[in-house]
């Protein structure tokens, strides 16, 4: 496990360029530690902030701080003089990799991370897509409570088999497309795991021609879900779309 080094700063001390300290309104509880969020984009409204760090904060929290590694900028560094140093997480982690690694101030003993004008751009993209579709969006928790209690025993294929779009037949998956001992690895599979949509950033929308099947319209709005090993903790990426009035994982056939 990597060492936490801990940057212990003058209290109120301020590298934000030479500019007047900026909002700090935007904290939040990692671990044992307080931190928070200072924003490069002045024209976000406070909903938006509010959002933005809500999802960094849900990101982080799913990831221990052990996992991070600080590093200070010193004279000669770019980025001198305008942050405390940046942030990063060394392992292979459940992070997008928008916010994976971080510049960050220091004011008053707590790291406030840099969410620069491009990670806000790509926040408000996402938003907008949920603000788009707010009843796909809201119907993805159910998606998921669902696929968190598959189980060995209690789920039939046939709750099963209907949680899959196979991408590439442009249809929802059938008993037949599977043997009956198939399905039962694939129940089995599913229930060793958690599934995780973890950051608006994990939203997107795209054509099927990014899969290389034909085109169609509508765009085909989906997610990255990031599935979890509940014994060893390994970590994979899914997709998953909202195909034919529910969210389903894409089956590769």
């Amino acid at each position: 496990m990597k060492r936490l080094f801990v940057v212990v700063l003058l209290a109120g001390q301020s590298v934000w360029g030479q500019n007047p300290t900026p909002d700090l309104s935007w904290t939040f509880q990692w671990g044992t530690n307080a931190s928070g969020v200072v924003f490069e984009d002045t024209s976000l409204t406070a909903s938006v902030k509010a959002a933005i760090r809500d999802d960094i904060k849900r990101v982080y929290q799913f990831n221990p701080q052990s996992n991070a590694t600080f590093r200070l900028y010193v004279l000669g560094d770019e980025e001198h003089g305008k942050y405390t140093g940046t942030f990063g997480f060394e392992k292979t982690t459940a992070c997008p990799n928008e916010i994976r690694g971080l510049d960050y101030c220091v004011y008053g003993g707590t790291n406030f991370y840099a969410v620069t004008e491009s990670i806000s751009s790509a926040y408000a993209e996402k938003i907008a897509l949920t603000n788009q579709h707010p009843m796909i969006m809201g119907s993805l928790s159910n998606f998921l409570h669902t696929a968190n209690h598959v189980t060995v025993g209690k789920t039939t294929p046939t709750e099963f088999v209907p949680m899959w779009w196979l991408l590439k037949k442009g249809r929802v998956a059938e008993l037949a497309d599977d043997t009956p001992e198939g399905l039962q690895e694939g129940i089995q599979s599913m229930s060793e795991a958690r599934h995780y949509c973890l950051s608006l950033l994990s939203l997107w929308e795209k054509p099927p021609s990014d899969w290389g099947v034909p085109s169609e319209k509508p765009l085909v709005v989906g997610c990255t879900v990031t599935t979890v090993s509940k014994t060893d903790g390994y970590k994979i990426d899914m997709e998953a779309v909202y195909k034919k009035g529910k969210w389903r994982f894409v089956a590769w056939e």
